[in-house]
């Protein structure tokens, strides 16, 4: 491993067919590779499940901040009734079908919150 001090950058390409992840140290290119979306989503799944791995996990309970990037209007799918639970898939655009398996006094109650009326 190189010396010094490394980052990363990422950048789209101009025609949107891949996406260049770049190394660099002190400053100054060390390596690249262009992914395809095939090669992006394996990376982006290695990723998930490397950072699942750590003692430091993701936290456990949200605490709602301005960095929270919300999908408008995502596609979604629900699977067959299980006695155990519910299956649930939501489609992010960049990470794409993310899914859920939810006990059912879990579904029923985020159901009960979904059919509540708006109020202001």
């Amino acid at each position: 491993m190189a010396e010094g001090d490394v980052t990363f950058g990422v950048t789209a390409s101009t025609d949107g067919e891949a996406v260049r992840l770049e190394t660099f140290v002190d400053g100054e290119s060390a390596s690249w590779v262009d992914l395809d979306a095939s090669g992006l989503d394996w990376l982006i799944a290695s990723l998930a499940t490397a950072r699942a791995a750590l003692i430091e996990q993701a936290p456990a309970t949200f605490e709602p901040t301005g960095n929270l990037a919300v999908v408008d209007d995502p596609s979604w799918w629900v699977g067959d009734p299980d006695p155990g639970g519910q299956t649930l898939a939501l489609r992010h655009p960049g990470l794409g079908w993310l899914g859920f398996f939810l006990p059912q006094d879990q579904a029923a109650e985020i159901a009960g919150w979904l059919k509540k009326p708006y109020q202001p």
